[in-house]
């Protein structure tokens, strides 16, 4: 799946007229993490200004540092810019304005003409302000001639507008709402979280239901083709799961494993369907080889990957989501080993990777194998004290903000294993709760994303309704 990579953290900054140069805008602008704090956080359109300060925690990034500036957007299009263009030589006038790199932060006592902030009223702005909410952007361009609102870093303050009295106010911040993706059992779930896809898909994956292994390598590898995850018992296919690829319809199917764990009755009750796909088994002679196999069929070439063990699930459940968004595999090696063997070499260095992240801290992949890898490869370990935290780390390495986030049981891998197929292809990232409550730290993590959806994968046997309720386990 050719998603676009997350944008490395960038940074900020004030609003820009510029020679009557237009300048481009797109909901799909470079929104970077990062928090603007203004004074006063509530007013009138009337007043003779719109703020008296505005501070940005967060500075510009590299390459963005030539000139700030600050816009009114309401539903991703611009009303317009609230406070003039400033530059590096406008440092001492303009307070600090964040093109250093460090924070930012303009107020009328150190700006006397009152140019640089807020010198228009809201009802003063190029296009009209309706009723609801709109959001406050702090940009930093990096040209000063041709700024580019499309691609060019922001960050943004939510806040509110009641255009038949005129009043504004800073939004409160809302909770996500919950979704629940559940069936009678495992298959029935996993046909649920497969209607998320539209029939005519390229391809579809199927795995057994009675282990993980196999399907861990699949996610990203389904992610990959925009496909989907299903499962089946070792010797049957369930009919809701032939229904499920008769709506699906694809062109090819990809049984992952070997005939221990789905038999060739399976791959015959494949063939038989219908529209008569092309059924392909992608199994080797364990569950590491299997990995590659599929890692090798599925991608051409990859400049990530990462690594994770294959001797427990959840660390590398996370990783698959976050290697899908950025298009690489997940490799399982006995993480317990002090090095990985010749074949990983070959594959990582096959598909060209460059960068090796590593799921789960020195107990799960071993401090041997990372010293092995960072002799040939750039390394990175993203783990934390337990599978909760480790998927957090995952997670934050690889995602800035995401509109929907994905939860599933910590443990058990059912559930999880068809929604990691899901959130690889939404390109959103996957973690893990205890089944009664969510822990503190995945909370953080949800709402440092700024995530308005969480689906929940399973019945309330797997997630509880407190769960549902987003309920931390820290009291």
């Amino acid at each position: 799946m050719n998603i676009t990579k997350r944008i490395a953290a960038l940074a900020v900054a004030g609003a820009l007229i510029v020679a009557g140069v237009g300048v481009a805008q797109s909901a799909q602008a470079a929104r970077i993490p990062g928090t603007i704090t203004v004074t006063p956080t509530s007013g009138n359109s009337s007043d003779t200004y719109f703020l008296d300060s505005i501070a940005v925690s967060v500075g510009a990034p590299g390459g963005y540092d030539v000139l700030s500036g600050t816009f009114v957007y309401q539903n991703d299009v611009e009303i317009g810019s609230i406070a003039n263009a400033r530059d590096g030589s406008m440092a001492v006038t303009a307070g600090t304005n964040g093109l250093d790199g460090n924070a930012a932060f303009m107020d009328r006592s150190i700006i006397p003409t009152n140019n640089y902030v807020s010198n228009k009223q809201l009802d003063e702005l190029t296009n009209t302000l309706a009723t609801g909410p709109f959001e406050l952007r702090y940009y930093y361009f990096a040209s000063s001639t041709s700024p580019d609102r499309a691609t060019d870093p922001y960050v943004k303050l939510d806040m509110t507008y009641n255009s038949v009295t005129g009043a504004w106010a800073v939004a409160s911040a809302t909770p996500p709402t919950t979704d629940r993706l559940a069936g009678a059992d495992r298959y029935s779930t996993a046909v649920a979280i497969s209607q998320g896809f539209a029939p005519g898909v390229q391809r579809v994956y199927i795995a057994t239901g009675l282990g993980y292994a196999d399907a861990l390598a699949a996610v990203p590898a389904a992610a990959h083709f925009d496909s989907p995850l299903l499962l089946t018992p070792t010797d049957s296919v369930p009919s809701n799961v032939i229904a499920e690829l008769e709506r699906l319809q694809p062109a090819t199917i990809i049984v992952v494993g070997g005939t221990s764990v789905l038999t060739n009755s399976v791959v015959t009750t494949l063939q038989g369907l219908s529209f008569t796909p092309t059924v392909t088994r992608i199994g080797g002679t364990d569950r590491f080889q299997t990995s590659r196999l599929i890692a090798a069929n599925a991608f051409g070439s990859a400049t990530t990957a990462y690594i994770a063990t294959g001797l427990n699930f959840p660390d590398a459940l996370s990783a698959g989501p976050a290697a899908a968004h950025f298009d690489g595999p997940v490799v399982l090696v006995p993480g317990t080993s002090s090095s990985v063997d010749a074949a990983t070499l070959t594959l990582l260095n096959d598909l060209g990777v460059t960068d090796i992240k590593i799921a789960g801290g020195t107990a799960v992949v071993s401090s041997g194998i990372q010293t092995q890898l960072a002799g040939l490869f750039t390394v990175t370990r993203n783990a934390g004290g337990d599978r909760y935290s480790t998927a957090v780390a995952i997670n934050a390495d690889e995602f800035v903000f995401s509109n929907t986030v994905f939860l599933a049981t910590g443990v058990n891998y059912a559930d999880a294993l068809t929604g990691a197929a899901l959130a690889g292809f939404q390109g959103a990232p996957l973690f893990a709760s205890q089944p009664t409550c969510v822990p503190q730290a995945v909370l953080d993590a949800i709402t440092a994303l700024d995530a308005d959806t969480v689906v929940l994968l399973g019945g309330t046997s797997a997630l509880s309704a407190a769960v549902a309720s987003l309920t931390s386990c820290t009291p």
